[in-house]
């Protein structure tokens, strides 16, 4: 079997009860998101513990009369329409966390109801000697990298605020260089090769004084008609 490894005594105390071990090279990001979504549903289990409250909407229950007896044990509300038993109210069936009692379960198979999905939990993962816990496996790529940019925006706020330069604020403190040069230079009519052109837009301006002065300009008049 090879040299014994004594990193894998970090997974002895998380092996208990029914868990397995899968073993794979992909992305552990994006393998947990594939092995929760798989669930199948399930009917409810005398002494299960409920995951989440259940509530029946009030509607039709589609079963004959006969059996209203049943829904007057657990105290629904219930009335006949079209000859079926029809709740007139919501009614809570239970409570997530708690046991499921055998009036639940069986109201639940009365109604044709198989409200819970059960499926697997990824609870850690083990790399190398190191094993992270589910709430590091929740975070996705993208959370991760909207993290960082997070911590280099303020390295370089701190940079530029105190002077101090570093390999993320050097482009920054060269950008505001060069549009300090490139202001003063078109201030003070100052032409270089990084800025020629920049005040280009402007020039067309410049002749509409001359054009104003055509515009003052008298009409011509038209020439009188010849009289015959």
């Amino acid at each position: 079997m090879g040299a014994p490894i004594p990193e894998l005594a970090s997974l002895i105390p998380l092996i208990k009860g029914k868990v397995g071990l899968v073993f794979t090279d992909e992305s552990v990001f994006e393998l947990k998101h594939k092995i929760e979504a798989n669930k199948i549903q399930s009917s409810a289990k005398l002494g299960a513990i409920a995951p989440i409250d259940i509530i029946i909407p009030p509607g039709s229950t589609g079963l004959d009369p006969s059996q209203i007896g049943f829904f007057h044990a657990l105290q629904i509300s219930t009335k006949i329409d079209k000859g079926m038993i029809a709740i007139t109210k919501d009614y809570q069936v239970c409570t997530a966390g708690k046991k499921m009692g055998s009036s639940e379960v069986a109201l639940l198979q009365k109604m044709n109801m198989r409200p819970f999905m059960y499926g697997m939990e990824v609870i850690s993962c083990y790399d190398e000697g190191t094993v992270l816990e589910k709430t590091v496996l929740s975070i996705n790529a993208d959370s991760i990298v909207n993290r960082f940019q997070t911590g280099v925006r303020n390295v370089v706020a701190i940079s530029l605020q105190t002077g101090i330069p570093t390999s993320v604020s050097i482009p920054h403190n060269i950008s505001n260089a060069f549009k300090n040069l490139a202001a003063i230079g078109l201030q003070i009519n100052y032409n270089f090769a990084q800025i020629s052109g920049a005040g280009s837009s402007s020039a067309p301006a410049a002749k509409a004084p001359e054009a104003k002065k055509e515009a003052a300009k008298p009409a011509a008049k038209a020439p009188e008609p010849k009289v015959e």
